[in-house]
């Protein structure tokens, strides 16, 4: 043979080789989609707590009260919406406290409607607990309190003439 058949022969033998290399190769598998990420949701309010009140100190009771207050009750009754007596307006709760702490209580969870307004069940918060609703109004009734200067504008018919100190 000769040389040039020699070389040519090697050639083939290599391109042949090569061929046989690429052929035999598996094909890599396409890559796996790419899990999209999970959505970005606007936050959430913060939950009202669920667990019990689990205290007995008046203070943290009216600070929770506060807080209560502050969270789900004063958009309507820091400005008198659908009726809502104002925080601290004496005149306005009385007729409400005449009827009982229960009934006011009782009315707040509930929801009631009457001729001066309406009150929507635990303040239009669904979430919001009777443990809560019950100290927002306890809040609430206590920020009522006549101090000094309300006692001048009090009637005496608003006093029980039948009450003895003694």
């Amino acid at each position: 043979m000769k040389e040039s058949d020699m070389i040519r022969n090697l050639l083939l033998l290599f391109t042949l080789l090569v061929f046989l290399v690429a052929c035999s190769r598996e094909e890599p598998a396409p890559p796996e989609p790419k899990e999209e990420p999970p959505a970005v949701e606007a936050p959430q309010p913060r939950p009202m707590p669920t667990g019990p009140i689990v205290t007995s100190n008046t203070q943290e009771l009216f600070e929770m009260g506060a807080r209560y207050y502050h969270r789900g009750c004063a958009q309507c009754h820091n400005d008198g919406i659908e009726g809502a007596p104002r925080l601290g307006d004496v005149q306005a709760w009385q007729p409400r406290l005449d009827k009982g702490m229960h009934v006011l209580v009782e009315n707040a969870i509930a929801g009631y409607e009457g001729d001066s307004g309406l009150m929507p069940a635990r303040g239009g918060n669904p979430g919001m607990r009777a443990e809560a609703v019950s100290l927002a109004v306890r809040f609430m009734v206590e920020m009522a309190q006549p101090d000094e200067e309300d006692w001048d504008e009090l009637d005496d018919e608003d006093w029980d003439e039948d009450f003895n100190e003694e």
